[in-house]
């Protein structure tokens, strides 16, 4: 989500290879050892997040109430189902983040 190149958006209709790009977002970053963090608003979307092969997943608010990660600077924090998630929360997701990004 943020890194020295900002935040992505990735949008598109059902069907058209949203979860194919972020398996392969997913892959690309972990071989270069960039921690990978997934997030998503439900524990229904946070379970595909995990079928996906993403091993460090949270609901939003999990996220946001475990306030004491640290966030390398190249990490890779992905927001599926990002529709879902309310503008408040976007935006103490990003101060949580751009809090606790250590070089």
């Amino acid at each position: 989500m943020l890194s020295t190149s900002g935040v992505r958006v990735l949008r598109g209709r059902a069907g058209t290879g949203k979860s194919y790009v972020l398996i392969k977002a997913h892959k690309l970053a972990t071989n270069r050892g960039q921690k990978v963090i997934g997030l998503a608003p439900t524990h229904k979307a946070v379970s595909e997040l995990r079928s996906k092969g993403y091993t460090e997943v949270y609901t939003v608010k999990g996220f946001l109430y475990n306030r004491k990660k640290i966030f390398m600077q190249d990490s890779l924090i992905v927001v599926d189902e990002a529709g879902m998630v309310g503008t408040k929360a976007y935006a103490e997701l990003f101060r949580v983040v751009r809090n606790n990004i250590v070089n």
